[in-house]
């Protein structure tokens, strides 16, 4: 937002600036449990999280000018031929493998096909509709799938600051998608 709103030389509109806040107080509660003295989060995992925040920004600024000349599709074709060349370096996609089972082709089919591409396109489609500022806002809503995993598969009680944040986090998608006056 603070980048958008340099390049753009204008404030970002008022329900922005107060889905920021709620997304900032939301993600707060959840990662501190209200106490900043209390940060839940081990410190590799803050800094994992920082550098994420930092690639996220990158990530939604970045292709708004590759998406104002080119289609969805042909940025995400070249994002993953590039990717997957520059991986090679790193791992040989050719070397044998163990027998993959019905389960292990069908995992991955959904990790390249559902999780990569249609998810990344879809991400870019909505970047290309809502801008930078709001996609990234409403990314925010990410920690909420990751909370309802950790309760439904690691049975993890949830507090009521965290549904606080929860909603703080639900609120800031809502205000974001309310159609413009």
């Amino acid at each position: 937002m603070l980048w958008m709103s340099f390049k753009s030389r204008s404030m970002p509109e008022g329900r922005e600036l107060l889905g920021i806040v709620f997304a900032l107080v939301g993600v707060f509660l959840i990662s501190t449990h209200g106490d900043i003295n209390n940060v839940v989060l081990s410190p590799l995992a803050l800094v994992i999280g920082i550098i994420s925040a930092i690639s996220l920004a990158f990530y939604t600024v970045q292709p708004m000018r590759l998406l104002s000349k080119f289609s969805t599709t042909l940025v995400v074709g070249w994002g993953q031929l590039l990717s997957g060349t520059l991986l090679c370096l790193f791992v040989n996609p050719f070397a044998p493998t163990r027998h993959w089972d019905t389960g292990a082709l069908i995992a991955f089919a959904y990790l390249v096909i559902g999780a990569t591409v249609l998810s990344y396109s879809l991400f870019l489609v909505g970047l290309k509709v809502v801008g930078s500022t709001k996609a990234s806002l409403i990314s925010c809503a990410e920690p909420l799938a990751s909370i309802i995993a950790v309760v439904v598969w690691l049975k993890t009680p949830l507090t009521l600051i965290d549904l606080a944040g929860m909603a703080c986090i639900i609120i800031t998608v809502v205000l974001l998608s309310l159609p413009k006056k």
